[in-house]
């Protein structure tokens, strides 16, 4: 439930019209300096929008441990990120 709080959603991919997961070159990884390739969706809930959106869009890039790491260190923010790994979505909920 959002109160007082803000969202952001950030994705590197968007469902054509029969349902089939299109990737779209919108996130570059700046460790890589190449386009995130995973289908990776990530949401952040923070009291702050600007910092819900900039979450959003780099808990992208960053693997599991690196976002636990990054909430340890923020207050009152959650976020869940869903990658699809073979049609699959895998989800991760973070606290």
């Amino acid at each position: 439930m959002l109160s007082n709080s803000s969202m952001s959603s950030s994705s590197n991919y968007y469902a054509d019209d029969n349902g089939q997961l299109c990737k779209k070159i919108n996130v570059i990884n700046p460790f890589t300096k190449k386009p995130v390739e995973d289908f990776a969706l990530a949401s952040v809930k923070s009291d702050s929008p600007l910092q819900a959106e900039i979450l959003s869009t780099a808990f992208l890039v960053m693997d599991d441990e690196k976002i636990k790491e990054t909430l340890k260190q923020i207050n009152n923010v959650e976020a869940v990120k869903i990658r699809y790994i073979e049609n699959e979505p895998r989800i991760n909920i973070y606290k």
